[in-house]
């Protein structure tokens, strides 16, 4: 695979893009604590949706599912 590249998933139809493995700088040495320290992390290759997933297509996930949040089993829905 290369970055790019895209799959259409047949169970929903959304598309996916691949992300090559690789490593990235996260973090920073002069920021919030929470930040801190900056760092090096190494990512294996990974298929992400291309766009968001809106309401309306989980709405569809719950009506296909019957899934519910953690709120609406603890009764806060």
């Amino acid at each position: 695979m290369v970055t790019g590249s895209t799959l259409t998933r047949l169970l929903d139809g959304m598309v996916m893009m691949y992300v090559p493995e690789g490593e990235f700088t996260m973090g920073n040495d002069a920021g919030p604590t929470n930040e801190r320290p900056q760092h090096t992390v190494y990512l294996d290759a990974y298929w992400i949706d291309r766009t968001e997933v809106t309401n309306a297509m989980f709405a569809l996930f719950v009506e296909a599912t019957g899934y519910q949040t953690n709120a609406e089993k603890q009764g806060a829905a």
